[in-house]
């Protein structure tokens, strides 16, 4: 079983060191809500430009996350390559569209599913 307290959780992701369980990208998921069949206004409230923005932000993110893997001697799971053909747009997208005002905040997180699929890569890392 799985020893939870070891997992310290900083910001978005999960940091990992001696004892303590791996590093998980999450950020990198969630800048990762567009690929190549997102639609701008049809998927996401975003122009062409926008989304090619995000792109390069999520580029930009999975580097500063892999550095940092690196320098700490950290594993790293990236949780936007699992994700990879799941986008928004995809016939079966892993992260959540724009919700109304009312649910405003789950907009853009994970799916169910998504967040499965992270697990699921945890537990294999770990070898649970």
């Amino acid at each position: 079983m799985t020893d939870y307290r070891k997992m310290a959780a900083l910001g978005s992701s999960y940091a990992a060191g001696p004892g303590i369980s791996p590093v998980v990208n999450r950020p990198a998921m969630r800048s990762g809500m567009v690929g190549a069949a997102t639609s701008p206004f049809d998927d996401v409230p975003f122009d062409a430009a926008t989304i090619q923005a995000l792109t390069i932000l999520h580029e930009q993110l999975t580097e500063v996350f892999a550095d940092a893997a690196q320098h700490t001697q950290a594993d790293l799971i990236e949780a936007s390559k699992l994700g990879k053909g799941h986008e928004l747009g995809t016939a079966e997208p892993w992260i959540q569209p724009l919700h109304p005002p009312h649910r405003l905040p789950s907009s853009f997180h994970p799916t169910a599913a998504g967040m499965k699929a992270v697990g699921d890569a945890i537990s294999r890392h770990i070898g649970v």
